[in-house]
C-alpha cells in the first residue's frame, strides 16, 4: 500500500527563537562554567592540592576532549546574531565586551560589598585559617571562589569567541 507522509510545514526561525535560543546557550555555559569551577574547588577542598594543580589538571582535561570533540580545527559557521550580540557594538559606541566587563565588574562589587558571602570571600582570601577561626566554612566558600571563577571564564570565552566569530580549540593558551 502507498503510505504518503503527512503535510508538515517548514520550520520557521524567528528573531524570538534566535533570541531565546542564544539566551539559552548563553546560560548553559554560564552554568557549564560554574560546573567546572566547583569541581576544581571541591578537588582543591578535597585533596588538599595546592589550586595551580587542580586547575591546570582539570584545563588538560576539558582541553583534551575540546580537541577530541572538534577534531582540533577552529568551528566557525555561528550564527551572526551571537556575534553581533556578544561581539558588536551598542548603539555604535561602546563595544559589547567592555559592556559586559563593566557589568561583571559592578555585579561582583555589589557582591562582596553588600553580602556576607563576599564579605567572607574577603576574609577566606586574607587568611583562610582566620577565616576558619571566625566560624566561616572554608571549603565551601572556596568553592563558591571557584565557581564565581568558572562563570568569569565562560563569559570571557564567549566574549572571544564572538569576537573571533569561530571557536577556536587553541586560542588562550
Amino acid at each position: 500500500p502507498y503510505y504518503q507522509q503527512p503535510y508538515s510545514q517548514p520550520m520557521v526561525t524567528t528573531k524570538d527563537h534566535v533570541a531565546a535560543g542564544l539566551l539559552a546557550i548563553f546560560l548553559g555555559v554560564l552554568v557549564f562554567g560554574a560546573a567546572i569551577g566547583m569541581v576544581n574547588g571541591f578537588l582543591v577542598t578535597a585533596t588538599g592540592l595546592p589550586p595551580f594543580i587542580i586547575t591546570l589538571g582539570t584545563q588538560a582535561i576539558l582541553r583534551s576532549l575540546v580537541y577530541i570533540i572538534t577534531d582540533a580545527r577552529a568551528v566557525s559557521g555561528l550564527p551572526a546574531s551571537f556575534s553581533k550580540t556578544m561581539g558588536g557594538d551598542v548603539f555604535g559606541l561602546i563595544p559589547v565586551p567592555i559592556l559586559v566587563a563593566v557589568v561583571t565588574a559592578v555585579i561582583l562589587t555589589f557582591f562582596t560589598a553588600k553580602l556576607q558571602a563576599g564579605r567572607n570571600l574577603y576574609a577566606l582570601g586574607g587568611n583562610s585559617q582566620s577565616a576558619w577561626y571566625a566560624g566561616i566554612t572554608v571549603k565551601k566558600h572556596t568553592i563558591l571562589a571557584f565557581a564565581i571563577s568558572g562563570v568569569c571564564a565562560a563569559l570571557a570565552g564567549m566574549v572571544n569567541i564572538a569576537r573571533l566569530a569561530a571557536a577556536e580549540p587553541n586560542a588562550g593558551t
